[in-house]
C-alpha cells in the first residue's frame, strides 16, 4: 500500500477544471466554466501517481489510504448509484462519472470520466466510521 503523503482535512484543497487536466474556451465559455467548477467544489484535488502512468497502473491514487484508484489493478469498487463509488481498500467515497449542468442541462454530451474523490468537507462523521469499522 501507498501511505498518501498527507491526510485529507476541511482544508485540503477544492478541485476545479485545471486540477483535472481540463480546459473550456471559447467567447460564451465563462458560464460553463463557472458551472463545472461550482460542480467541483465538492471533490478535493485528485491525488496523481508520479512517474509512468497507463491503463495499467493508473493515473489516480486516493487521497485517504494512497491506494491506485484506476487502472487495470485499480481499488475503485461501484457502488449501487450510478457513477459513484469507493476506494476497495478504506472506503473513501468516489464518483467516476460526472454530469454537471447549467440552467437544468448537462454541459457535456456525454458524462465526464474522471475519478474523483468527494472533499473532507463533503464526508461526515457518520460516513467516516463506516470506513474505520469496514472490514
Amino acid at each position: 500500500m501507498t501511505t498518501p503523503t498527507t491526510t485529507p482535512t476541511t482544508d485540503s484543497p477544492y478541485c476545479t477544471l485545471s486540477d483535472v487536466g481540463m480546459a473550456i474556451t471559447g467567447e460564451d465559455a465563462t458560464p460553463i466554466i463557472d458551472a463545472v467548477n461550482d460542480y467541483l467544489t465538492c471533490f478535493a484535488v485528485p491525488v496523481r501517481r508520479e512517474g509512468k502512468t497507463n491503463m495499467l497502473t493508473g493515473w489516480t491514487l486516493c487521497l485517504n489510504c494512497g491506494e491506485q484508484l484506476d487502472g487495470a489493478l485499480g481499488r475503485f469498487r461501484w457502488g449501487i448509484a450510478s457513477g459513484e463509488g469507493e476506494c476497495a481498500e478504506c472506503g473513501w467515497p468516489c464518483r467516476a462519472h460526472h454530469r454537471p449542468t447549467l440552467d437544468g442541462n448537462q454541459v457535456f454530451d456525454r458524462p465526464l470520466e474522471l475519478m474523483l474523490q468527494y472533499h473532507p468537507s463533503q464526508v461526515t462523521e457518520d460516513a467516516a466510521d463506516l470506513m474505520e469499522n469496514q472490514g
